[in-house]
């Protein structure tokens, strides 16, 4: 029973992922605005939390992935080079492609590090990479949003595939596996229920 919940969730997020691509894919996305893109994120976010405070079966799966699991989805934070390179290209802002992509780089790296170092996965130093990574991601999307109302044309990399998968699928995911990994490691286990909206 726990193993079909769990693949109906996996399936759910396969979905979203589909989706969020057919919208890439499409282009139009593209004509977003700066105030959408990030109601995008938010919006997502906030669904997400939602689903994993009032449904069981997201709730359970959650609280069950590994750490180490919630580690590595944090690699594809190396989509900070591509940033990079798009920010000497003279295609992003600075304050989004150099200092946002060295931040998520450097989270990607650290999570990395943490995965293939066991050991180091302690009470402190989980929250420590917890909170630096949370506050890079908090960061690079108030610096899209505050690039984009500046200058829409700075931001467009972003509203286009597959740069879009981060707002309409991936950075949801990050911020909200974030404050989950905060939930776990204040020593809440699978079988604890989380506060009820």
């Amino acid at each position: 029973m726990e193993a079909q919940k769990n693949v109906t969730v996996r399936l759910f997020l396969l979905a979203w992922f589909v989706v969020a691509l057919a919208i890439g894919l499409s282009g139009r996305f593209f004509y977003a605005s700066a105030q959408l893109v990030a109601a995008t994120v938010w919006g997502l976010t906030i669904l997400t939390l939602i689903f994993c405070w009032k449904v069981p079966a997201v709730r359970s799966f959650a609280l069950a992935l590994p750490t180490e699991h919630v580690l590595a989805f944090h690699l594809v934070r190396c989509v900070g080079l591509a940033l990079i390179y798009l920010y000497l290209e003279g295609r992003l802002p600075r304050s989004f492609g150099l200092i946002g992509g060295a931040g998520d780089c450097l989270v990607a790296v650290s999570a990395a590090v943490l995965i293939l170092v066991p050991g180091w996965q302690r009470k402190t130093t989980i929250p420590a990479w917890n909170a630096v990574g949370l506050a890079d991601i908090v960061g690079v999307v108030f610096s899209a949003m505050r690039e984009g109302l500046r200058d829409p044309h700075s931001m467009e990399p972003l509203r286009q595939f597959p740069l879009d998968l981060l707002p309409l699928f991936f950075v949801p995911l990050i911020i909200a596996s974030h404050l989950l990994i905060f939930y776990k490691w204040q020593g809440h286990s699978t079988k604890s229920k989380l506060p009820v909206l």
